[in-house]
């Protein structure tokens, strides 16, 4: 009787055994299997009993397919080690398996299209493009598409046409994700509202796997300053925040329509490198808008580093997560702190520059002026909420590379330009 380990497991098969008895012996429980007949060997089965080669042996042949299943289930080792008994039949083998796992390595591939590319998801992509993703998307402008393109993204110009390389690229994708507001004419979310057809398309194709939209913490509406987490019932009162919701809702039924996952990301203020309280005052020389006055006014505002939003984006695009059918994240960071306070933060480091006296002391005026209008003041309603990043934390297992906007403007500060490095 012929014993052969493979995996660390054992199988005893004695070659004695006719046909049916051996593949009883394959459909047990057991899991090592016993190595072939030599060459020229007296091979059971055989009919006549006489010397044949191993090849048109049958108790042989069930052993091959024994291996094969278990090649199939992930036992690479063992069908290697078995392989290597004989290296004509081996060869054979690797060759099978190279060109297996250059048709997996396909089917893996990982291409996102990205409907919007501004700031947040041109930084996303950034990140991507280092881990070897194929990245495609849509932006406004021929002077953006010519800019994304020469940094190796395929870029097209977002419209209504439903037209050709754009199209390609989407039904090509293994995740999709949209930035772009419901804004404008469109009664909907515009994404939805022309290519929502072709999404689901791509999702009958079988490659799109997730789908992510980028909403805002707005939704939420007034909370009197008190925590809100994803479970909390939003109650938008502005337009923009209402329009906002629908949108989410509407991808949400995506999810339903199609069977791919869906995951809306709740945003908090973006800031980072060129987009941040230092570049506002430096800016901050004249009056400003009523809009901007109006954030002065607000107790708590919810922030997030660009670089911590690509790094929740990037775990929830991981095949781990994709089980999550239908899920909503909100994206912040630690310290909901008003805007006069980051305001005076980004003063304070902005005085170690040089930079002149008058033009802080300018925009440190503008801020305390204006940081002290109350509801009643502006004439409207000021919306107060802080908002709870712990399922991001625990779903996501995300550790902040900025819990506060003091680390984060402190990096900015000193020229850490992630993710745009």
């Amino acid at each position: 009787m012929a014993n052969f380990a493979t995996l660390g497991f054992e199988f005893r098969l004695p070659f004695s055994a006719p046909p049916k008895e051996a593949s009883s012996f394959l459909s047990s429980s057991s899991t090592t299997i016993a190595p072939p007949p030599p060459r020229q060997q007296w091979c059971p089965g055989g009919g006549g009993g006489g010397r044949r080669r191993r090849s048109e042996c049958r108790l042989w042949q069930c052993l091959e397919r024994s291996l094969q299943s278990y090649k199939k289930v992930g036992y690479q080792e063992g069908l290697r080690a078995a392989q290597a008994k004989n290296s004509n039949a081996g060869a054979r083998e690797e060759e099978e398996e190279a060109g297996e796992e250059e048709s997996g390595e396909k089917e893996c591939e990982k291409r996102v299209f990205m409907f919007g590319m501004g700031y947040t998801c041109i930084a996303l992509a950034n990140t991507l493009q280092k881990q070897n993703w194929i990245v495609s998307g849509t932006c406004r402008s021929d002077e953006k598409v010519a800019g994304l393109q020469s940094r190796g993204f395929q870029a097209f110009h977002f419209n209504p046409d439903n037209d050709g390389e754009n199209l390609k690229s989407l039904y090509a994708a293994t995740h999709v994700l949209s930035s772009i507001p419901p804004v404008g004419d469109f009664n909907e979310d515009p994404v939805l509202q022309i290519h929502k057809q072709e999404l689901v398309q791509a999702a009958a194709q079988g490659k799109l796997r997730w789908i992510g939209y980028l909403s805002s913490t707005g939704v939420y509406g007034d909370w009197s300053g008190n925590w809100v987490d994803e479970d909390s019932v939003p109650q938008p009162t502005e337009n923009r925040a209402i329009a906002r919701l629908k949108a989410e809702n509407a991808w949400l039924q995506v999810a339903q329509l199609t069977g791919v996952a869906v995951h809306i990301f709740r945003l908090g203020g973006i800031y980072g490198p060129g987009r941040s309280a230092l570049d506002t005052v430096l800016r901050q020389q004249h009056p400003r808008s009523g809009q901007q006055k109006l954030r002065d006014a607000h107790r708590f505002t919810s922030r997030v580093h660009v670089a911590d939003i690509c790094q929740v984006l990037t775990k929830a695009m991981e095949h781990h997560c994709i089980s999550v059918f239908r899920r909503i994240f909100n994206v912040v960071d630690d310290d909901p702190m008003p805007r006069s306070t980051v305001m005076a933060f980004a003063r304070t480091l902005l005085h170690k520059t040089g930079i002149k006296e008058a033009s802080l002391e300018s925009s440190a005026e503008v801020g305390a002026s204006d940081g002290l209008k109350s509801k009643e003041d502006s004439g409207r309603e000021v919306p107060e909420k802080r908002v709870s990043n712990k399922r991001i934390k625990e779903e996501l297992q995300v550790e902040l590379l900025y819990p506060s906007f003091t680390s984060g403007l402190q990096a900015i500060f000193e020229g850490v330009h992630n993710p745009f490095d």
